[in-house]
Parts: C-alpha cells; sequence; structure tokens
C-alpha cells in the first residue's frame, strides 16, 4: 500500500490506492498504523515543519525510510496525540519523544 506524497487537508489523504479517510484524527492515526503493518515497516516518524504541517516518514527493516504524507495543520498534533496514548508518551514533557506500542 504505498502511497505518494500528499497532504492531508479538509479531511482527506489522496493516494495511489484513491483511498479517502474522513478528518477524524483517530482514522487517520489508524490508517499510519496500518500502512505500518501492510509494509512490514518498524515504525512511522512525524516530524513538524512550517505552518503547522508534519511530515510523515516510514522506516523499513533495512532503516530506510521513506516519506509517506503530510498532515495539515491541527491534523498532525491531533493524530500524535493519539498516537501518544498508544505508545504511553506524555506529551507534556516536551522536546522529543519516541515510544513504542505492538499492533
Amino acid at each position: 500500500m504505498a502511497m505518494t506524497s500528499s497532504l492531508i487537508a479538509s479531511g482527506s489523504i489522496e493516494s495511489k490506492n484513491e483511498r479517502k479517510l474522513g478528518g477524524d484524527p483517530i482514522d487517520v492515526a489508524d490508517y499510519l498504523l496500518e500502512m505500518i503493518l501492510s509494509q512490514r515497516a518498524t515504525c512511522a516518524w512525524l516530524e513538524p515543519k512550517a505552518e503547522g504541517v508534519h511530515e510523515v516518514a516510514i522506516e523499513h527493516r533495512g532503516g530506510g525510510v521513506a516519506p509517506a504524507f503530510s498532515l495539515a495543520e491541527g491534523m498532525g498534533d491531533a493524530v500524535l496525540a493519539r498516537l501518544a496514548i498508544l505508545c504511553d508518551i506524555d506529551l507534556l514533557n516536551g522536546g522529543t519523544s519516541a515510544g513504542t506500542t505492538r499492533i
């Protein structure tokens, strides 16, 4: 389920597989977890960029990191909060954090 670079804006993901999601951060976080599983990846990275955008990249076994998509302002923070709950990360500590969970 490879995705081309795209932007989640107005609640949709445009991709090669034409899957579209609503504007629900839980759905987007679940979709990201689905991507990790389907690509047999080891993890996902969400990096904040300018204007509230977050770049999402998928790390594959062997260390290769492939860009997946971007999350528009607000959506990235909400998806990060959802993943933080699943990975038991305290977002109030600030700074860079990493966590793990089994999916």
